[in-house]
């Protein structure tokens, strides 16, 4: 499952996918019945939209920051779950992990994973002093439950991948948990250590998972800093984000999955732009109940380049 053997990305993924933006669009009408083509609709959120749906499901809403952290790790560990069923031997894990929140959802998967029966291991992007919160929170019970976690030294870039067991050498999935949607402009020259480690381990054949965008990404533009992570599989929390659609993003988010993170749809109807096009793929439903479209994710990425915007609502995930 690697970028190596992936071609069109066309995978049987769990769950709701972007090349089926329908996902998203629990209140929106039903596609209208154009004969072999129909209208999907879904939103794109912006880096300050994300930010203030993470604010108010707190402080409106009264959801624990750390539920909401809890719940993106369940639809990490969830979608990723399918790429560790198809191993024959037991799958090795590797979590990269900022420092930030984004890290605490990459901690908090780990021990998903470990209950998952993976070997698990973690790199973290700076000194644990850095961390706080429901990120430390995590990283504490991950340390507890025996999950390795070792510090990354930007002067030896695979020192901490070498103290680790030698399964880690060649791991079967890393997962992106470096930075998150408030990144924007260069990255620091030990961010960009850190996310060459990833994108090596990518070529010598590791399935990589970004969650809610690669890290490296500017979530409003698209642009992508020199070192981005290119990723496999982005775990897109919330909602799409305006960048993962852009010529660039697409290139480096490989197929984007929608994760649920439990914030309220209506919440979340008060923030983005909503999008609509004109799709002609065939719809398949799979034994789960999720529809997936038949076709490559850069065909339906044709179309959403094509979109119409309709309509912003007045009104984060933001590691």
């Amino acid at each position: 499952m690697s970028r190596k053997d992936s071609g069109s990305y066309t995978r049987n993924m769990p769950g709701k996918r972007a090349t089926d933006p329908n996902a998203n669009t629990q209140h929106d009408p039903e596609p209208a019945d154009m004969g072999d083509s129909h209208v999907h609709t879904y939103r794109l959120l912006s880096r300050a939209d994300c930010r203030e749906i993470d604010r108010l499901a707190t402080e409106q809403y009264g959801i624990p920051s750390i539920l909401l952290m809890e719940n993106a790790a369940r639809s990490i560990t969830d979608i990723c779950a399918d790429a560790l069923i198809e191993c024959t031997e037991r799958p090795s894990v590797l979590v990269l992990a900022g420092t930030g929140n984004n890290g605490g959802d990459g901690l908090a998967a780990a021990r998903h994973f470990s209950n998952l029966g993976a070997r698990v291991g973690v790199i973290l992007a700076g000194p644990e002093e850095r961390v706080s919160g429901d990120a430390m929170i995590n990283l504490t019970i991950a340390r507890r439950m025996g999950v390795p976690i070792k510090i990354f030294n930007p002067e030896r870039p695979r020192a901490a991948l070498s103290s680790l067991p030698a399964s880690f050498s060649r791991p079967t999935l890393v997962v992106d948990a470096v930075l998150g949607t408030g990144f924007a402009g260069a990255l620091r020259p030990e961010a960009a250590a850190l996310l060459n480690l990833c994108n090596t381990l990518g070529d010598e054949g590791a399935s990589v998972f970004a969650v809610d965008l690669p890290s490296g990404l500017d979530a409003d533009t698209g642009e992508a800093a020199p070192g981005c992570v290119r990723a496999d599989f982005t775990v897109s929390l919330i909602s799409f984000k305006h960048g993962m659609l852009t010529e660039s993003g697409r290139r480096f988010c490989g197929e984007i999955v929608l994760g649920d993170i439990g914030v309220p749809m209506d919440l979340i109807e008060r923030f983005g732009e909503v999008v609509e096009f004109e799709c002609d793929h065939d719809h398949h439903e799979h034994d789960d109940g999720s529809d997936e479209v038949a076709s490559e994710t850069e065909g339906a990425e044709t179309d959403a380049r094509s979109a119409t915007h309709v309509g912003s609502d007045d009104g984060s995930r933001d590691p």
